[in-house]
């Protein structure tokens, strides 16, 4: 069983010797925590660091995204001097530390120090997905039963069918009611 700290150096290691990382600051401020071990062990690999408190994202080269972002309550700081003050001066504080790069899901290294995020709900995007996914269809049915009603009535008048076209209009009103 390796222990957290060593699994953190080992990952580290490989990473900067073998992924091409966007911004050559990356290298110094990953060289500077391996060589930092109180602040290491304050460090906790997690994903989307951006709802942290204090969150360092880091990307490879095929990332679109800036390769090297601190977040601190709140506020997004990319200039690497900033970035690397901060995280020296306060070295006390957690850090939160998100790698993006190509096959990050098969690298097992990153795999076996990755921790769950506390400030960070999955279950949450799911439900979000799934009512945006409910609002969407309802306004899609919304929609459909608006053009059948309007078919309906203009089938009503071709014909001469007042009932219908009463019974129609009826409805129509009633839906455009509802709605609003």
């Amino acid at each position: 069983m390796v222990s957290k700290l060593s699994g953190k150096k080992q990952f580290l290691n490989w990473l900067i010797q073998t992924i091409p990382l966007k911004q050559r600051e990356a290298y110094w401020i990953l060289n500077y925590l391996l060589n930092h071990e109180i602040i290491l062990t304050k460090t906790q690999f997690v994903e989307r660091t951006d709802v942290t408190p204090r969150g360092l994202y880091i990307a490879d080269v095929h990332s679109t995204n800036n390769g090297l972002i601190l977040y601190k309550d709140e506020l997004m700081f990319e200039d690497p001097e900033q970035i690397f003050h901060e995280i020296r001066m306060n070295w006390r504080q957690p850090l939160y530390l998100a790698i993006d790069f190509v096959d990050s899901e098969k690298a097992l290294l990153y795999q076996s120090i990755l921790e769950t995020n506390p400030y960070y709900d999955e279950s949450g995007t799911d439900s979000l997905f799934y009512e945006r996914l409910d609002a969407d269809f309802n306004n899609e049915q919304y929609r459909y039963q608006l053009d059948w009603l309007t078919l309906k009535i203009n089938e009503a008048l071709e014909t001469g069918n007042r009932a219908l076209f009463e019974k129609y209009s009826y409805q129509y009103n009633e839906l455009k009611n509802l709605s609003n």
